[in-house]
């Protein structure tokens, strides 16, 4: 008779991507991240090379936007967005606040970086790739706000009561009435009164 040891634990299971968490929206973001990353890559200027005599000739050479430390932020930043826009496909990730108001933070500080940095070409001359990264960025910044909006109506969930906590009994000292139970309207809903009514009528007593 032989005695087996504890069955070793089964593997887990890795993330799977669960598409139908993220709206167009969130995976607009990581498009435009994308394509933000592919306009920092292509050439930005060109330089042919020139004739320096006796029969030699400068190299031809070109620069892209990495080549920018402002940009170089502004892509860690974008690529960060988008990241963030898509975990909720691989990971359920609470914040006390609007998953899409971080979006929106790094996406406006790319778009600011991106401008300053082109803005400063124009003294080389004007470079194509430079603009469609100014639009490729400000896209972003528009795409993250239509998305943030929505949760700004909303408003953040509030708990639910206890199911020993009676309708008529505060949830704290201070007052606060579980929902449900509170005539103050939350984000995106109004205000309504309490309707009064006739009190219940009482049975007539006996003499």
């Amino acid at each position: 008779m032989t005695v087996s040891g504890p069955a070793p634990a089964p593997a887990g299971r890795g993330h799977r991507f669960d598409r139908s968490r993220l709206t167009w929206i969130d995976v607009a973001v990581a498009v435009g991240a994308v394509l933000y990353v592919v306009c920092l890559s292509v050439p930005w200027f060109r330089y042919d090379g020139y004739d320096l005599g006796f029969g030699y000739r400068s190299a031809s050479y070109s620069v892209n936007g990495f080549v920018s430390g402002l940009l170089t932020v502004a892509a860690v930043l974008v690529v960060a967005a988008g990241v963030w826009a898509l975990l909720p496909a691989l990971a359920d990730v609470r914040v006390p606040f609007p998953r899409a108001t971080l979006t929106v933070g790094l996406a406006a500080l790319t778009f600011l970086l991106t401008v300053v940095e082109w803005l400063t070409t124009f003294d080389v001359g004007f470079t194509l790739a430079g603009l469609l990264a100014v639009l490729t960025s400000a896209t972003v910044v528009s795409l993250a706000v239509l998305r943030v909006l929505p949760d700004l109506r909303v408003g953040p969930a509030l708990p639910e009561p206890p199911a020993s906590a009676p309708p008529d009994q505060p949830a704290d000292p201070a007052g606060h009435r579980w929902p449900g139970h509170d005539d103050a309207p939350r984000y995106g809903g109004s205000w309504q009164p309490p309707q009064s009514g006739p009190g219940p009528s009482r049975p007539p007593q006996q003499p």
